[in-house]
């Protein structure tokens, strides 16, 4: 979307990733130790792919959340986990009951 190339579940996906990292470690993804980078930092660093980097605190543990992250927050789309059977399916969701409709 940064880079106004459209916008399929591939970015939905993308979303899901940040909101989860946030989540679970209280900060935002691509940011530095002190949590003082900017939007237009970010923004900066998502258009620019070779800036991205994804670092977890060292209190977060639990290598199928890490897992599912690093998935969802892929920089390709191609290379991106976007099925929602692949998401349901993911370890973390284990002894999660998704309701179906």
């Amino acid at each position: 979307m940064l880079k106004f190339e459209g916008y399929d579940f591939a970015s939905d996906f993308w979303q899901i990733g940040i909101c989860l990292y946030r989540f679970l470690t209280g900060k935002l993804p691509f940011g530095n130790e002190n949590n003082s980078i900017t939007d237009i930092d970010t923004f900066e660093k998502v258009i620019d792919s070779d800036r991205l980097s994804l670092h977890f605190p060292n209190f977060l543990k639990d290598e199928a959340a890490k897992d599912l992250i690093k998935k969802l927050l892929t920089y390709d789309p191609k290379e991106r986990m976007t099925s929602f059977k692949d998401f349901k399916s993911h370890p973390w969701f284990e002894n999660f009951h998704f309701v179906s409709r």
